[in-house]
Order: structure tokens, then sequence, then C-alpha cells
């Protein structure tokens, strides 16, 4: 992948093996080694690190070895070499990349022909290629049809190619990354091309009849409001001066949802979420204030006319993701140095090492770790404590009295659970010289005869004891989570009364630091959150509480009910009627907000993310992910086509594709402004992923247990190859937007922000950076910007650190953070249902946030934006979602219909642009319903009539309307009752559904297609 960094390339004569090979090895040796490089099985059987057992001396830690010294001949792989801790693994990783070498010099020695030809026939075999158990290869028409079409455009389109590289890649030392990246992005481009693969395995008829089907979607006036906005769009033109960078005195209709068809859209489902909730508030104070809170992926109508601002959800990205993505990256890279120097430290005992060093004014015996402690104090710690200084929620002259030096303090349960005893005898006796000094100082006010209240009345030690311990168990409950208080940060109040009256605890450091949580990792990510969001809100509100805020919005509601009392036109059975909507949506829109801010800072209903209970749902949403989502890569083939659609056709091959090839640095420059603004972060954090398949958490502390289902749930991420898809198209998207946005504002510095066609204008206002701040970007970029092959890049790290300067950058990367997670859906706090923040909510809907963030950022902002990019979007998507199904039909050894009405439902359907009709449709055709299936299969009556979603096919009827996690617990109960009952073949797919790593495409078409037909024929 060009942007990402350069392929690594080892010259065929610096490689080990001395003499080449023959120049011109036989067939079969050329063939066994395409086997082992291009075909997923001959990989699997040739995988030394699967050959070898795991066991217990394979991964033993030997303190003693270090492998960077025992390397030599193999130093261009070091890297490889980084989780290797005794010479039994080193030499298994050495036999490996021997294997891996020693075939690609003989494919690079078999000349073209005979290569081609061998790793031709490699692929083609390749089992991701064939429709499992046979299907591909019955005869029917449609089968051969659609492997024609396939192998017109190549062996591989991007979801085949996808399942191939991803299974590769996991059993493969030498395979890049990149490499992988570039077959998978490349085969999807051309994948995206495959307009007439649906009409070849259609006869003349059918075509005509599918055309009916269609035909709504492509006629003129198909969406009459749309284009309404599209002219208002570009009639808009109020020509301001320069000086009118300040908007109006806001109204009603200022926040309200730009367009008849997004607005109608967005009240039929405004219960939804709170972001469109709060959109439809009576009250322009409460529109207000969510739209500062919670990123709004939709144009307001006051975008229209170039006004906008950046929410406190997108600002907190710079830090949250962008800066903690760069600061991980470094403490990788230090890592690494540290174990090639010498210091032999797992990655978790390096990462305890920084935090411990941070404790301790930075200093380490290790230079890495202390080279990582800095890194984390001057790109986290440090701004955020300045800026929150800033913000007043710290004094100015803030000090740390716990400890050498500042490191927000995060409680290990575990530790704490498990060495109670000793937590509370260490906080006895420290509570203990606290009232021994408290009473020393009083006594001697008293000696000096200074009067004050009398707080020791002790009648006796028994009576001191009592007091302390009912101080231990407070602090107890408190940092264990059972009175649901935070337990991230270390000052709170020990005592209400006594001598101990108001104090906090702020006992030192080094005598709870077994109890402490030391992963830098842990605590920075959760320091990160709840300080940029603690300071953002109080940034924008004046308190990091809103209490003021929300005493407005109080007051706000109380002069509308004013205006009902003293309306003369009304009745009093109407005000009345009218005073009680009112006082319901006030209670609304309170608990929307307090909940919306709760969120932001990481605390929302804290009394119920701790139970037992709690942490069950938690470990079965993560256990749900790994056993659901392995081929969520397949599943996001359509995201090839978002770029086109917000930006243009033009615009994608301007600024994306052809810079791909010919732009290189340009792009890579480009995509690194885009990594400091937190845009483009998946391969470190995964944070687009775990948000939408709802397994990240940010109460969670958990047992080893909670920790090894997260660990796994990682690990699982990274095979299913989606982090580095997810980061190219991002990566694509941000390309396409930071140009966009520099060649508005250059314009904009030079002819007026007013000299912007009515769109971008509308554009511009969107993403924050409307009147006034439009013209200071441009200004920023004509000084410090540059411009290579086309591409812009704005160097916003050469801006200086001024007050104007710091605005302006903040609101640059806010804008390109808004328009990609726009582009490639990523969820936003306001995007889904308050429950889906509980932890019932997130199993019960986990897996459809996607499609309830979809609703806003996919479907809603395509109603508001141009229309023929608008249809261009959706005809794209169903061609890529329809390929996409016949794809998951053959993976899981499923028959693809022969019904061209089903293939347009299903291509409509996983395009994800109609996404809550589509879950809403799927859940009730599950059950038996009448559905958009049926109807649009109908018209062909002489085809295939199924009955439901092919993506609800695997799931039980449970398990579609209360989500996979209670799906799972209905598996589980029916396989309880096998041993009073015969095996069935639901006890097979329930069985397979239980199946951890099952769905990844790899294994799944070994499993569904061969396995799960066996295991249900042995039962009949």
């Amino acid at each position: 992948m060009p942007f990402a960094g350069s392929i690594e390339h080892v010259p065929l004569e610096e490689l080990r093996w001395g003499a080449p090979p023959a120049p011109e090895p036989t067939f079969m040796r050329s063939l066994k080694a395409a086997f082992r490089q291009d075909n997923i099985v001959g990989s699997i059987l040739a995988s030394e690190n699967l050959a070898v057992p795991r066991s217990d001396a394979f991964h033993h830690i030997d303190r003693s070895y270090n492998v960077f010294n025992d390397i030599e001949g193999y130093e261009h792989h070091a890297k490889r070499f980084t989780h290797v801790f005794n010479a039994k693994a080193a030499q298994v990783m050495k036999t490996q990349i021997d294997m891996e070498e020693k075939d690609r010099r003989v494919l690079e020695a078999s000349g073209f022909v005979r290569a081609l030809l061998t790793r031709g026939t490699a692929m083609i075999l390749d089992p991701t290629l064939f429709i499992p158990g046979g299907a591909i290869m019955k005869g029917e028409r449609l089968g051969q049809a659609a492997l024609k079409s396939a192998l017109r455009v190549g062996a591989g389109t991007g979801a085949i190619e996808a399942a191939h590289e991803a299974g590769l890649h996991a059993t493969q030392e030498l395979r890049t990354g990149e490499t992988s990246l570039l077959n998978i992005g490349g085969a999807a481009i051309l994948g995206a091309l495959l307009g007439g693969g649906a009409s070849a395995v259609m006869t003349m008829a059918e075509r005509r009849q599918m055309a009916k089907v269609l035909k709504e979607a492509i006629k003129e006036g198909f969406d009459a409001e749309a284009q309404a906005l599209h002219d208002e769009i570009h009639h808009v033109s109020s020509p301001q001066s320069l000086g009118a960078a300040v908007a109006p005195k806001a109204t009603l209709e200022d926040f309200s949802i730009a367009g008849n068809a997004a607005s109608k859209v967005a009240k039929a489902t405004a219960q939804m979420n709170p972001l469109l909730r709060t959109l439809q508030s009576p009250s322009v104070l409460v529109r207000d204030i969510a739209s500062q809170m919670m990123e709004t992926p939709i144009y307001l109508k006051k975008n229209m006319h170039g006004f906008g601002d950046m929410a406190a959800e997108t600002a907190m990205h710079e830090y949250t993701r962008g800066r903690l993505a760069q600061v991980l990256q470094k403490q990788k890279d230090l890592w690494l140095e540290t174990r090639k120097a010498g210091d032999i430290l797992t990655q978790k005992e390096f990462n305890e090492a920084v935090g411990r060093a941070l404790r301790r004014l930075d200093a380490s015996e290790i230079p890495g770790v202390e080279e990582a402690a800095k890194v984390w104090r001057k790109q986290i710690f440090d701004p955020l404590k300045e800026r929150a200084i800033k913000a007043r929620l710290l004094p100015e002259d803030v000090h740390v009295s716990t400890a050498a030096s500042y490191f927000s303090r995060m409680w290990s349960r575990p530790a704490l659970e498990a060495n109670e005893t000793k937590f509370r005898k260490i906080v006895k006796d420290w509570l203990s010289d606290e009232i021994a000094v408290a009473e020393r100082k009083e006594e001697a006010r008293l000696a000096k005869g200074e009067t004050q209240e009398q707080t020791f009345n002790f009648v006796s030690d028994e009576d001191r004891d009592n007091y302390i311990d009912t101080i231990i168990s407070d602090i107890w409950a408190k940092l264990t989570g059972r009175d649901h208080a935070q337990a991230f940060e270390s000052p709170f109040v020990v005592s209400k009364r006594g001598p101990l009256k108001e104090r906090t605890f702020h006992i030192p450091d080094y005598l709870v630091e077994e109890f402490l949580e030391h992963d830098v990792e842990l605590v920075g990510r959760r320091y990160a959150r709840i300080m940029a969001g603690d300071i953002e809100l109080a940034q924008r509100f004046g308190s990091a509480d809103m209490r003021n805020t929300l005493k407005n919005v109080v007051r706000d509601y109380e002069e509308m009910r004013q205006k009902i009392y003293t309306d003369a036109t009304l009745t009093e059975a109407l005000k009345a009627k009218s005073v009680k909507a009112l006082n319901k949506r006030e209670r609304a829109d309170i608990r929307d907000l307090t909940a919306v801010r709760d969120i932001l800072r990481g605390q929302y209903r804290p009394e119920i993310q701790h139970t037992t209970a709690a942490r069950l749902h938690n470990a079965a949403g993560s256990f749900n992910y790994m056993r659901a989502l392995g081929g969520m890569l397949i599943s996001s083939l359509s995201d090839v086509v978002r770029p086109a659609m917000v930006h243009g056709l033009s615009a994608y091959m301007r600024d994306g594709l052809i810079p791909l090839i010919r732009r290189v640095k340009a792009v890579k420059m480009s995509v690194e402004e885009a990594k400091m603004a937190g845009a483009i972060s998946e391969k470190i954090l995964a944070s687009r992923m775990a948000t939408l398949a709802e397994i990240t958490d940010p109460y969670a502390v958990g047992s080893p247990f909670e920790h090894f289902l997260r660990n796994a749930a990682s690990g699982f991420t990274r095979m299913t190859g989606i982090l580095h898809w997810n980061d190219f198209q991002k990566s694509l998207s941000a390309t396409m937007t930071q140009n966009r946005i520099l060649r508005n504002a250059e314009a904009a510095a030079t002819k007026g922000f007013d000299a912007l066609s009515p769109s971008e204008k509308a554009y511009m206002g969107f993403l924050g950076l409307g009147h006034g701040r439009a013209e200071y970007l441009g200004k920023m970029f004509k000084s410090h910007g540059e411009t290579e092959g086309g591409i812009l890049v704005a160097n916003t790290q050469k801006w200086g650190s001024d007050e104007i300067a710091d605005i302006i950058r903040r609101a640059y990367r806010g804008a390109i953070n808004k328009d990609v997670d726009s582009i490639i859906v990523t969820k936003g706090v306001g995007d889904v249902p308050l429950f889906m923040n509980t932890p019932t909510g997130r199993l019960i809907g986990q897996f459809k946030s996607f499609a309830l963030a979809s609703n806003q950022r996919v479907l809603m902002r395509g109603l508001q934006e141009d229309k023929t990019r608008f249809i261009g979007g959706i005809l794209g998507m169903t061609v890529i979602g329809a390929f996409t199904y016949a794809l998951k039909q053959m993976e899981s050894g499923r028959e693809v219909s022969d019904n061209p009405g089903t293939w347009v439902a299903e291509g409509l359907d996983r395009s994800g642009i109609f996404s809550v009709a589509f879950e809403i449709n799927n859940v009730l055709e599950k059950f038996g319903y009448l559905g958009l299936y049926q109807a649009m299969a109908a018209p062909f009556r002489d085809k295939e009539q199924r009955t439901s979603a092919s993506r609800y096919a695997v799931r039980s009827n449970v398990g579609s309307l209360l989500g996979p996690g209670f799906g799972g617990v209905s598996d589980m109960a029916t396989l309880l009752g096998l041993p009073w009952r015969e095996m069935g073949a639901s006890d097979i797919e329930a069985m397979r559904r239980l199946t951890p790593f099952a769905s990844l495409p790899y294994f799944r078409w070994f499993i569904d297609g061969m396995v799960m037909p066996e295991l249900k024929d042995r039962i009949k």
C-alpha cells in the first residue's frame, strides 16, 4: 500500500541462499511452491507455525535468551521475531521464513509463463474460489454464469481476494499487510465495475422484469424532495461581507434538518436515538446544545448558509484516536528496540514498566521505557493537563501530592479483590496517621486559644476503630465499583463527618502501588477519553457537568409554558394539553442531554456497569463477535462506492484512485495529516469495529478471563483483515476530503467565502469550516501548505502555536474526522438508542449499530446531497451488495437464488443504505410475516420464492429478535437437552452458531461447505 509505507524488498543477491537456484526449476517444483504460497490449503499444510505444538516450552520466556542475538542472516526480518522468547520458537520462525523465501525464489526463477501457469493453478484451485460442497459445479445455468462472470474480471474480486489473503496472511510470515491490502483493494475496485455481472445470468425477459422492479428507483421524480433540496442549495446565495463571520441569532429553523426527504426520514425515525430526538425538540436551545455535543452527520439548514461548528464528540477524536494511535505506535517501536537491546520484556511487561516510570518522574533503568514515558507525557498527559487548566477544570498551580510525577490512577479490581485484607490494613494505618496528624494540629490550635468546632469526640479506642473501619468500607466500595462511583481518578471524599470531614483519598502511590493498574495503554486510553470529554464540554458549556446549561434549558421551557398560559387564542383544555406535552418533552430533552454528557465523559449509568450481570453480558458480546463476524470484510465491500457517492466520480478518480498510482509521496503526506487528526487509526486502535460490534466498554476492568476474551476478540479482528481494509478506505476518503476542503479554503481566502458555490458553502458549513474559518484556513494553507500532483497537504504541524492557529488547526482536523466517519460509517454517540449504552442494550443491539448509524450517515445525508450521486451510489452499492450475497452463499455452501428479484433485495439489503427498513423487515420475515423479499421475488413466479434474507439464514428466531447474545443462550439451552433426546439437524446448526472463529472465510468454506453437510447426513 503506497500510502502506508514502502513494501519491504530484499534484493535477490542479499538473500542467504548463496548461488541462485537452477534457472528453470521443474514444473512440479514450481507447482508445489505456488501451492504453498498462493493456496490456502497448501499454506496451512506447509505452515511450521501451525504444525509445531504450542506447548508450554514453546511459549516459555527465557530471560537469558535474546533472540536478536540469534538472527544472523535474518536481520531484514527482525520484526518477525518480536514475540519470540526462546530458541525453540526462534528455530520454528527461521524454518518458516526459509521455506517461504525458497518458494519465492523458485517462483522467480520459473519464468513468466510457468509462474503464471503454476500460480494461476494454485489460486484457481483455492477453496475460496469455489462454492463449498460443489454447489457451483452442479450445472445450474445461474451458477455457471456467475463463475464465468467472476473469472472474466480475474481470479479474485475484492471479497474472494479478502478471504484468500486473510487465510494466507494468517499462515505465512513474509506476506505483509501492505501486500495483502494492495491485492484486496485492487480486486475490490475492479469488483465494483461488475455492472454487467448480474445481467449476465438472466435472459432478456428476466432483465425486462427486473427493470420493472427498479423502475421507480430510476425514473424522473423518484425523489422530488431531494431534488428540491438540490435546487435550494444552488439558489441559496445571500452575499455577505467578510466581516459577517458570526451567524445571526439562531432560530428553530436554523437547527432544522435540511431537505424535505431527509427531514421526513428523521421525523419517522426520531425515537431511535438522542441525536434525531433533540433535533426535533421545540426548544432552539436544546437543538443548539445537542449539535454542540454530538457529531451531526446530516445537514442542518444553517449549514446551507455556510454556518456550523465542531461538536465536542468530534473534537475529542484528535486525542482519543489521533494522538493516542501515534503514541501507541511509537511505544511499540520502542519496545522492539528494547528487545533488540537485550531487555527481555513482553509487550505487557513493557507497558507496565512505562506506567511505573510515569509515577517516578519518567525515570527508568531501561532507556526505551524512559523514552516511552516521555512520549506519553509530551503527547497525552501534559497537553490534556494544560488544556484542562485553560478550561478551569484544574487549578493553574496543579501539582501531585501522591506520587513523584503525574500519572492518573486506575485501580486494579482483581488485585484489590485478591488482597482485600492487606489493602484494608495499609489504608487503616494511613488513616490512623492522618487522624493523628489532625489531632495534633487541633491541640496546637486549642493551646493558642483559637476556638473552632470540636471534631474529635471519640469516646474510646473502639469508637475510633469503628470510625476508621466505616471509612475503609466506603473506600473499598468505591474502588471496586460496589457503590457505582467512578474509580478512575484517586481524589474523592472519604468522610462527611468527624476529623476527616471533606478530606480526599490522597494516599501515596508507593503505599498502594500493587493495587494500581500500571499498563500505560489501559490507563492512557481511559485518561484520554475522560479528560478530552470533560475539556470539550467545559469549553463549550462552562463546566463538564453542564449544570448551568441544563438550568437554562429548564428556564427555556418555563418561558414556553408561560407563552401557552398567556395565549388568549387557546382554550383552557388545549392549554392543559399543550403544557402536558411540553412537560413530557422537557423531561425527554434533559434525559437525552444528560445521558449524552455522561457517555462523552465515560460515566453513563455507572450503577449498572459493574454488576455481575453486566460483566457476563460484556463477555457474551466478545464471544458473539468471534463466532459471527468473520466475514465482515466481504460485507464491507460496498464501502468502495461511498467516496464517489459523497464527492463525485470525477473527484474519486482525480483525488482518490489516480494519485494512489502516480502521486505516492503526496498521498502519504495527506494520509499522515489525517492520522494526526485521528481519522485513520484502525490498525492500531480497532475502534471502528469495536464500536460497531458493541464490544467496547469504557467501564471495563474485568477478571483475567474477561481480559482473555477481549484479547481474543482483538486477535480475531486482525484475522479478518478488516483493519487494513478500513484504513485503506479511510485513507482514500481522507485524501479526497482534504483536497475538497483546502480547495474551498484557498478560494475563500482569495475571493471571499461567498465566492464559493452554494453547495460548497453548505459543505464547509456542515464541517464547521464556514464563514470566517474558511478564510483563515486558506491563509494558513497558502503560508504553510503545499500542492504536489494535485494533492493538497495542509502541514498543520507547521502552523505555530498561537491561539488562532490552534483553533483553525483543531477545526480542520475535526472536519476531516467528521467527513471520513460519515463516508466510511463510524458510529457516533448520538447514532444509537441510549439503551444500547447499557450492558443489556449492547447485547440485544449487537451488530445493529451499523444499520442505525447508516440511517443518518448514508441515507439521510445522501438524500440531502447531489441526486445523481445518490442514485449512482444506490445502484453501485446494490450491485456490490448483490455480489456479496452471491459470495456469501458460495462460501457457506448454500444455493444461490435464481430469482432476479431476490438479487435486487439482497443487493439493497447489503448495501446498507436502507438499513433500518431492512433490519425491521428481516426480523418480521424471520417470523413468517410478508416482507420486501417476497414482494421483490413475486414478479418472477417461475423462480425460487425465498421467504427471508440470507443474512438471517443461520440466526435463530430468538437471535433475530433479541440479538446474538440471547440467540446464543437459546442455542445453549437447546443443546443442554441432548442427553434426553436424539440429536437433530437443528442441533448441528446450533453447534455451528456457537463455534468461535468458524465464520472466518478461510474456515467457513470447509465447515459450512463440507463438515456441516456430512454431519447432517449422518444424523439422518
